[in-house]
């Protein structure tokens, strides 16, 4: 209640912030109010990267992906399974451990990376249910092989290129599976500085690398 309160009473003086430099900023943004628990700001300039997101292959969807996770956690280590020994029937593109900030505790990240052409092509739940079983037999495998212990702290991420339906949304809700989709990515990508690594992998798509 309190975190509600405290966003409502944000909305009012954002709008006006926005409507004061007008000029400035509603080119670029704007307001989408989805609930009284959070506002999201859209950057409309992100759509001109959404067609050569989705011409992306896999191989280098996931390779881009694993540079992004690495430059956010610095210091980590992640691999992505086209390259290695792990069973990519597991669902599971990427995987690797990451410390919790200003604290010894190491997370374990599982993350599926799926790409889709279309553009009225999202993710289905179907997908996601493969993804949760894979994820299952994977960590299985891994305390069998005693790489991971019984308490050792996961965190699955679902990322794609292109969208997720509400039911897909609700479910990772439900299970607590972290979502990124298009929009989510580019912004991503923008933020830690990978925005020319991009475009120079989209100009090269044909190749499938990234260096």
């Amino acid at each position: 209640d309190t975190i509600a309160e405290h966003v409502e009473g944000m909305k009012e003086p954002l709008r006006n912030i926005f409507d004061k430099k007008e000029e400035d900023y509603k080119q670029f943004y704007k307001i989408i109010d989805h609930s009284t628990f959070y506002i999201e700001i859209v950057c409309p300039d992100c759509s001109k990267y959404h067609t050569s997101l989705r011409l992306l292959k896999g191989e280098s969807f996931a390779l881009l992906t694993k540079k992004l996770i690495e430059n956010m956690y610095i210091g980590s280590s992640f691999k992505e399974t086209i390259h290695c020994d792990t069973d990519d029937s597991y669902c599971v593109d990427i995987y690797g451990d990451f410390n919790l900030p200003q604290t010894d505790v190491k997370v374990h990240l599982i993350i599926q990376c799926k790409t889709r052409r279309k553009t009225n092509a999202g993710i289905k739940l179907n997908e996601l249910k493969e993804f949760v079983g894979g994820s299952k037999a994977y960590i299985y495998s891994k305390k069998e092989k005693l790489i991971l212990s019984e308490m050792h702290p996961i965190t699955m991420i679902y990322i794609t290129n292109s969208f997720f339906n509400d039911d897909c949304i609700n479910y990772m809700k439900k299970i607590g599976i972290t979502y990124i989709d298009a929009e989510k990515y580019i912004k991503l990508i923008i933020r830690n500085s990978l925005l020319n690594t991009f475009i120079k992998l989209t100009k090269h798509n044909k190749k499938g690398t990234l260096k």
